[in-house]
Formats: C-alpha cells, sequence, structure tokens
C-alpha cells in the first residue's frame, strides 16, 4: 500500500499541485504564517538572551561560546523536530530552538574572521542552505533559505560586485523552475522541497532588489550600494542584467505559447520598461511568471511589488498634473488589455 505522502509528493514533483505538504497538514492562512515566524524570532532572541545571561553567571561570554550554544542548540532542535511530528507546541518549540541555533552559530563564525569578507557571508551561507535542505518545517526551512540568499548577496556586496546578484538570481530562478530546458535539464529528484523553497526567496530577492539597485530610487537611502565600484565592471555588470532580463522574459513568453511576434514586442517593451523603471518591469515579468506556474504566491507579491514600485517612480515623475493623469490612465488601459487577454486565454 502507497503512502499518502509519496503520492501527494509525486504530485508535486509532476507539477500538478502547488502545496508542498497534504492539506490535512498544511499550516493555514498566510498571516499565520507570518505570525508563527514573528513569533519565533522573539523565542529565538529569548533563548540565545537566556543563554548568555546563564554563561554570564560563571565566566566571561566570548564569540567561540555563541558557536559552541548555536551547536547545542542545533542538536536539541533536531531531537525536538524527530519527536514532535504531529504535536504543534513541539514543533514551534524546535522551529525558535533552531532558529537561536542559526543565530548563535553565525556569530561564533565571526571570531574566526578578522573582518566579516566574503569567506564568512559565504560561509554563512552555506549553513542556512544546509539547514534549510534538511529542515522539514516549512517555515523554519525557508527563512533559512532566504537567508542564506541574503547573506550571498552580501558576499557581492563585499566585493564590490553586488549588481551581479540580480543576474545570478535571474539565472538562478530560471534554473530550478525549468525555465532553460530543454538547452539545459535540471532533475529535481527528492530535491523539490528545497527546490521549492529556493524558488520562492529568489522571487523575494529579485523583487526586493531594485530597492538597492536602481539609480531612480536611490532616495531611499541606498546611494552607498555603488560607492567604490569600477566604471567598467559597473557597465559589464549591467549589461549582463539586461541579457539575463530579456532571455528570461522571452522563456516565460515562450512558455506562455505566445506568437512570435507578441513575444519579440512584449520582451522588447519589457526590457524598454526595464531601462527606465526596473522595479516595475522585474514586478510585472514574475506577474507572468507566477501565472505561468500556477504560483499564486508570486501572483500576490508581484501584484503588491508592481504597485509599490509603481508609487514610488510615480511620486518621483517630474511631470505635470495632467501628464501624470495620463500615465495612470495609460496604465489602466494597459491593466484592462491585460486583464482581458489573460481571461480569453483561461477560456480556451
Amino acid at each position: 500500500m502507497v503512502d499518502k505522502s509519496q503520492l501527494w509528493q509525486g504530485l508535486v514533483e509532476k507539477g500538478l499541485t502547488t502545496r508542498d505538504t497534504l492539506p490535512e497538514n498544511h499550516h493555514g492562512p498566510l498571516w499565520l504564517t507570518l505570525l508563527t515566524g514573528l513569533s519565533g524570532w522573539i523565542a529565538a532572541f529569548f533563548f540565545l538572551g537566556f543563554s548568555v545571561l546563564l554563561i554570564e553567571e560563571f565566566s566571561r561570554f566570548d564569540d567561540k561560546m555563541a558557536l559552541a550554544v548555536g551547536l547545542i542548540y542545533a542538536a536539541i532542535a533536531r531531537g525536538i523536530y524527530s519527536q514532535g511530528k504531529g504535536v504543534e507546541f513541539l514543533t514551534q518549540l524546535g522551529f525558535a530552538i533552531n532558529l537561536a541555533a542559526m543565530l548563535a552559530t553565525l556569530w561564533g563564525l565571526a571570531h574566526y574572521f578578522d573582518n566579516p569578507g566574503v569567506v564568512y557571508w559565504l560561509s554563512g551561507a552555506c549553513l542556512l542552505a544546509l539547514n534549510g535542505w534538511f529542515c522539514r518545517y516549512g517555515v523554519d526551512g525557508q527563512l533559512s533559505v532566504l537567508g542564506a540568499l541574503v547573506l550571498f548577496a552580501q558576499a557581492f556586496d563585499s566585493v564590490k560586485c553586488v549588481a551581479w546578484v540580480l543576474p545570478a538570481m535571474l539565472l538562478g530562478l530560471g534554473l530550478v523552475n525549468g525555465l532553460w530546458q530543454p538547452w539545459i535539464r535540471l532533475q529535481l529528484c527528492g530535491l523539490h522541497l528545497f527546490a521549492r523553497r529556493l524558488s520562492h526567496g529568489m522571487v523575494f530577492m529579485v523583487l526586493a532588489l531594485p530597492l538597492v539597485l536602481d539609480e531612480q530610487l536611490l532616495y531611499l537611502g541606498a546611494g552607498s550600494i555603488f560607492a567604490g565600484q569600477d566604471g567598467w565592471a559597473f557597465s559589464i555588470a549591467k549589461a549582463a542584467s539586461y541579457l539575463t532580463f530579456i532571455i528570461f522574459c522571452a522563456a516565460i513568453l515562450w512558455r506562455l505559447k505566445v506568437p512570435v511576434l507578441g513575444l519579440v514586442m512584449g520582451t522588447l517593451g519589457l526590457t524598454l520598461l526595464f531601462s527606465q523603471f526596473s522595479g516595475l518591469a522585474l514586478a510585472m515579468v514574475l506577474w507572468l511568471f507566477g501565472w505561468q506556474r500556477r504560483e499564486r504566491l508570486y501572483v500576490l507579491l508581484a501584484s503588491m511589488a508592481a504597485l509599490l514600485y509603481f508609487s514610488a517612480y510615480y511620486y518621483e515623475l517630474s511631470l505635470t498634473l495632467l501628464h501624470k493623469s495620463m500615465v495612470l490612465m495609460g496604465l489602466g488601459i494597459l491593466l484592462l488589455l491585460a486583464g482581458f487577454v489573460l481571461s480569453r486565454r483561461e477560456a480556451s
């Protein structure tokens, strides 16, 4: 007799469902998941602070002790996870302790580096990625993978190559989701849960990157991100961003079976938009990506990002009130046309 979880995993592997777990094991709505993550952070800092105060009662607490505390907490969390299947309290306790373990281990690793540089950030990213690989609890694993991607981006920043993060994320997102097939084949083979977490994290990173990479949004306080970068190196990175964006757009439109003329015009239009308003263009492309993958979470995140970026760029436009009204009217017409086309495609 085949286990239900194996059958469900087979459906996930075939792309016939977008839920990672059985419906009876689903952890609830998005707001409850976010609240669980917040409470886990609070509890993790409590456990970490308790450990520091307890050790301070006997000796001075230093970075090496933080590493030991992190490893002990990691072992405790693994034990709680293994014994707490189906028990919500034990699962939440294991999540909080494991989060404290990751924080303490990253703190302890800093002791072995004079200055946090590329090696430290990559080491931390590998540590969090390993936790995201082995952790079966969804919130814990997703936070670890997202943290690993943030530290990966920080490693690029430490060597003054932060402009390369966007091309890397777009290529990785396409690779994990099979956009480059049949040219590049990636067999997930049991890694599907980790691959989905990686995909979720990359979507969030791509949507957030324009906040620090788009020169039109530097009024948000991210202007120092480009300090010290060579002109030619930055130009090559920007060219790579344009190239990967064009390839990503074309791959999505091709997967949506858009006619050749529509594919060319759509890619050209989105690329022109990317040249002026990169955040809005990325949000629109990821909205199409989520629609193509039937991922409601991606569609929701991309829609929210598009609204926020449009508001930010609209605030920056040096236009008269009449011209700004024309921009809003054009956006409304574009949304109506997009809704009409997509509804026709859905009906057919």
